[in-house]
C-alpha cells in the first residue's frame, strides 16, 4: 500500500463523472460518408440549417460534443456552438479519424489553433471533451483549472473543497497566510488542478502522487507552484496525507556555515528566527543576506545585553523598538560587533560614532525582517510559526530619524590636479584603436572625443 493511501479518508464513493464515454459510439475510423460530411460541414456558413443529410451522418460524432458543450450550464449563442463544432469537424477531417482516437499532442494542436480566434467558451468546451472522453488534461498558458473543474465536478462541490483548504492556508490556526484576491485566485487554481489530476472532486481522495503529477503540469508558473505547495501543507495539516508531497525552501532550510552561530551573546531562539528569515525568504541576494545577518546579530546581542527576557520577534513592542532606534543612533563603531569582524584594533579601542549609512542600514534591515514575518509564516525548528501580529507598524516606528537622513548625501572625492591632466590628455589623444568593438559600433569617434574633452576641462585649474 502506498503511504499516501494509508491515511483514513472519506472520498465521495458514489460520485460519477457527468458523462461516460460508454454511452456513445467510440469508433475511431471514419466511414467514407462521414469523411464527405465533415468536408461539407467545414464549408457551410450555417451548420445544419434546414437539417441537411450531413447532420444525420455525423450524429454519432455530434451528440457527445453537444452533451459536453451543455455542461457549461450557461446561456450560449448558436454562433459559439457552431464555431465549436466546426473546429472539431475540421480537425477530424485533417486527422482522418474521430476525436476518440486523438493523442494528447493532437488535442493540444486543436486548442492552439482556436485560442487566438475563438470565443472564450470554445477552448474550455474542447478541454471538457478531451478530459471526459479521452482522459487528457490539457494545460497551457490560458488554462483555467477552476472553470474546467466547475463544469466537470460542479461549482458547489468544488468551492466546498476549496474552502476546506483556504481555512487552513489563510486561518490563524493554520498556515496563516495573508488573504487577498490574488492569493485566493492562485490557491483556487491549485486546488482545482489537483482535483482534476486525481479525477475526483473529493479533497480526501488526493494523494502524494496526484499532487506531484499536478506539480509537473505547472513547473513554469512560479505563483501556481507556490500555491500548490500550500495545498500540500494544508493536506498534511488535515491528516489527509502523512508526508508533505511538495517540500520546498519553506520546509527545508538552506544549510550553510555562514548562517551558523553558537556564541552565547545571542539567544538561540532569536537566532532561529534570524536563520529562518534568511534561508526561507525567496529573492534575497547573497550580499543582502550577509549584511542582514550581521545587522540582525547585532540586534540579538543588544537584546541579550539589555533585555535578555526578549527572545523572539513577537515580544517586541513599540517602546522597545524606540529604545533600540535610540541606541543605534548613538552607538559607536565596533559596539556589539564580533571581534572576528574585519575591523581595525583602533576601531575597538577608540570608537567613533556610526556613520549615517550604517545607522540607516541597521534600521532598514530590522524593518524588513519584521515586515517579512508579518507577510508569511516561517518554519522555526520543527514547528510552523504563524504570521507575526504586531501592535505597531514597522514602517512608522523603525524609520531613520530626520537628522540621520540629512546626512545621507553623496560625498564625492575631489580629484587631484594631476588626475585631471591625465584625463584631459587621454581625451585629446583618443584614437580609433582605443575603442572597444562595442563602443565603436554605437558612437562615432568625434562624439566620444568631444565628451571626454568637455569632462577633462571641467577642472577649474585647467581652464
Amino acid at each position: 500500500m502506498r503511504e499516501s493511501q494509508a491515511v483514513q479518508r472519506q472520498p465521495f464513493s458514489d460520485w460519477r463523472m457527468p458523462l461516460s464515454s460508454k454511452q456513445y459510439d467510440q469508433r475511431v475510423m471514419l466511414s467514407e460518408q462521414e469523411r464527405q460530411a465533415l468536408a461539407e460541414a467545414a464549408t457551410l456558413r450555417y451548420l445544419f440549417r434546414g437539417n441537411p443529410p450531413s447532420a444525420d451522418i455525423l450524429a454519432r460524432l455530434t451528440r457527445p460534443l453537444q452533451d459536453a458543450y451543455e455542461l457549461k450550464q450557461v446561456k450560449s449563442t448558436a454562433g459559439k456552438f457552431a464555431l465549436y463544432l466546426r473546429t472539431m469537424y475540421q480537425h477530424m477531417a485533417q486527422t482522418d479519424k474521430a476525436f476518440w482516437g486523438w493523442s494528447q499532442e493532437e488535442w493540444a494542436a486543436v486548442l492552439l489553433s482556436c485560442q487566438s480566434i475563438a470565443p472564450a467558451g470554445v477552448p474550455i468546451s474542447i478541454r471538457v471533451v478531451a478530459y471526459l472522453f479521452c482522459g487528457f488534461l490539457i494545460a497551457g498558458d490560458r488554462f483555467s483549472p477552476h472553470l474546467l473543474a466547475g463544469m466537470v465536478f460542479g461549482k458547489t462541490l468544488v468551492m466546498a473543497q476549496y474552502e476546506r483548504v483556504a481555512s487552513i492556508v489563510f486561518g490563524k490556526e493554520g498556515l496563516g497566510y495573508l488573504r487577498s484576491v490574488p492569493q485566493e485566485q492562485q490557491l483556487l487554481a491549485a486546488v482545482t488542478l489537483a482535483l482534476l489530476v486525481n479525477r475526483n472532486p473529493s479533497l480526501d481522495a488526493l494523494t502524494v502522487e496526484s499532487l506531484q503529477a499536478a506539480r509537473q503540469l505547472i513547473c513554469h508558473r512560479k505563483q501556481r507552484v507556490e500555491a500548490l505547495g500550500r495545498v500540500a501543507r494544508a493536506l498534511l495539516h488535515l491528516n489527509i496525507v502523512r508526508t508533505n508531497a511538495l517540500p520546498n525552501r519553506f520546509d527545508t532550510t538552506t544549510s550553510s556555515p555562514r548562517w551558523e552561530y553558537s556564541d552565547p551573546d545571542v539567544d538561540p531562539r532569536w537566532f532561529a528566527w534570524l536563520q529562518a528569515y534568511l534561508t526561507q525568504t525567496h529573492g534575497l541576494s547573497d550580499a543582502y543576506r550577509k549584511t542582514t545577518f550581521h545587522y540582525l546579530l547585532i540586534a540579538g546581542r543588544w537584546l541579550k545585553k539589555y533585555h535578555p527576557a526578549v527572545t523572539n520577534p513577537g515580544q517586541w513592542d513599540e517602546p522597545l523598538v524606540h529604545e533600540y532606534v535610540a541606541w543605534v543612533c548613538t552607538a559607536k563603531r565596533g559596539e556589539l560587533v564580533a571581534r572576528d569582524m574585519r575591523l581595525s584594533t583602533q576601531t575597538f579601542e577608540t570608537p567613533l560614532p556610526l556613520q549615517a549609512s550604517s545607522i540607516d542600514g541597521r534600521l532598514r534591515a530590522l524593518k524588513r525582517f519584521f515586515k517579512a514575518l508579518q507577510k508569511r509564516p516561517y518554519q522555526i525548528g520543527h514547528q510552523l510559526a504563524p504570521r507575526l501580529t504586531l501592535a505597531w507598524d514597522p514602517d512608522e516606528v523603525l524609520v531613520t530619524p530626520e537628522p540621520i537622513k540629512r546626512q545621507l548625501v553623496p560625498n564625492p572625492r575631489t580629484l587631484d590636479q594631476a588626475w585631471w591632466q591625465k584625463l584631459t590628455w587621454a581625451a585629446a589623444s583618443l584614437s580609433a584603436k582605443d575603442l572597444s568593438p562595442r563602443a565603436a559600433g554605437i558612437y562615432p569617434l568625434a562624439r566620444l572625443s568631444s565628451r571626454r574633452f568637455v569632462v577633462g576641462h571641467r577642472c577649474p585649474t585647467l581652464r
